[in-house]
Order: C-alpha cells, then structure tokens, then sequence
C-alpha cells in the first residue's frame, strides 16, 4: 500500500463518500470464483486524479436519486495473470452457470477476451453500476463481469430501464472524462494515470504474454503536446438526460 500511495494512488475509501465498494475480486464473487492474487484486502485504488474524476461524475446521478457503486479499480498484474490461467484451465467451469452460461472457456477471443494486460493496472479505470439511493442492485441488463453480448454497453436486448441506466452511467462519466469500454457497460476509464508502470510484486513465474516490439527511434510518435492551464478549465454542466417513466425522475436535473 505504501508504494502504491507514494506513486499517487489514494484509497477510495479515504477520499470521501464517492461510491459504495463491492470489490468482487478480493472475494468469490467473480468469474474466476476465487480471490485473486494481489488482491490482499477490499480496497479500491485509483491515482488521484482518476478518483478526483470519479468524485465528479458521481454528482449527475446523486441529484437524480442514484449511486454509484463499485466492483473494482486498481488491479495487479499478477491478477490479470490469474484471469488469464483461469481461461487456460477448460476444467474449471465452477462460475459457467453464472457468469458465461453461453460462451465456451476455449472461446475466450475476440468480444470475450481476457486480455494479457489491463488499463485496471495503472489505477485509472474502474468498473461501476448505478444503484438505488440506499446502495439497493438494479438491473444493468447483465450482472458484472458476465460474458454474454448482452454485456455490450449498446446492446438492445435488455430492458428498456436498463438502457436508461446505462445510458445515465455513461452520460456522467463521459462529462467526468471517463471514456466507456464498449464491450463491458461497467468499465470505464480515463487518461488521468501515472506516467511510469504502477508498481507491483516481483513474481518468479514467466510472463503470461510477450512484450510489444520496440519501435525505432523513427517509427516513434510524437510526444504529446502537454496542456495549458487554459485547455484544463472546469468542464460545463452536462446536457440533461431524459428518463422514462417509473424511473427516480422523469428528467435528470443537471
């Protein structure tokens, strides 16, 4: 925790009522049906500016009579390891029934991949859902981390209030700066990370992936253009959003 705090990352915890926590991957309530390695405690971490972002977007639904609630932040590289193992292991159909009822483990490609590296890692994206104003579950149209197109942020087969749902979700995060993953509705991330790898235990085991090729010196792209205090001026307040009937408002006060 300490290094993690001196690279910037602050404990969601102690930076104020942002959201409720509900970290499936320090318990048994993932994919994976285990917890994973690095995941020594439920605390969700974010760099500091990921979190200043996220106690931001959190306003939108607060007026409309929503919370926020998240599954996880910061991930450690040995925990994408573990998803990873766990995909290669086509015994292990322990959470099928729950969270891939439709997908076959070797099927694990393309929409449904689990990737070899995540942007979990640099503390800058998290995974949330809306919820009632007492913490109560709604329906997303998927529960978390379920493999299923259903789980396509645009998908249309799911309720209508689901739609709205997501919909609301991701108008606020957008406005906060987050950017949503289109294949999962509850991950969102944002460019607010540090600028060298976060730190993380040193492992004996070999990589679960091979590293990028290096590009030459020509190949490399520019630096990016770093800036101005002017370009970082507070954002407006988002649009509104309209709701359907049977929903805590009708239309979202912004």
């Amino acid at each position: 925790m300490s290094g993690l705090a001196r690279s910037g990352f602050v404990a969601l915890a102690d930076f104020g009522p942002v959201i409720r926590q509900d970290l499936r991957y320090a318990g048994r309530g993932n994919f994976v049906g285990t917890v994973l390695d690095g995941y020594h405690e439920a605390a969700c971490l974010l760099t500091l500016p990921a979190a200043d972002a996220l106690s931001r977007a959190r306003q939108l639904p607060a007026r409309n009579g929503f919370g926020l609630r998240g599954f996880d932040g910061y991930r450690p590289q040995r925990a994408v390891g573990h998803m990873r193992r766990w995909a290669r292991d086509l015994s292990d159909e322990s959470a099928k029934a729950a969270f891939c009822p439709r997908v076959n483990k070797q099927d694990l490609s393309g929409p449904h991949c689990i990737h070899c590296r995540s942007g979990h890692s640099r503390g800058s994206t998290v995974d949330l859902a809306l919820t009632g104003p007492d913490g109560t579950a709604l329906d997303m149209g998927t529960g978390f981390g379920f493999f299923d197109e259903r789980s396509r942020t645009g998908h249309r087969n799911i309720s209508a209030a689901a739609r709205e749902r997501r919909h609301l979700l991701h108008h606020a995060m957008r406005w906060a700066g987050f950017r949503n993953l289109p294949t999962e509705w509850w991950h969102c991330g944002t460019s607010a990370s540090p600028t060298s790898p976060v730190p993380t235990p040193t492992s004996t085991s070999p990589p679960t992936c091979p590293s990028p090729p290096q590009r030459s010196p020509r190949e490399r792209r520019p630096a990016t253009t770093v800036r101005t205090r002017a370009a970082c001026r507070k954002r407006p307040a988002p649009a509104a959003v309209v709701l359907g009937p049977g929903h805590a408002a009708d239309r979202v006060a912004c």
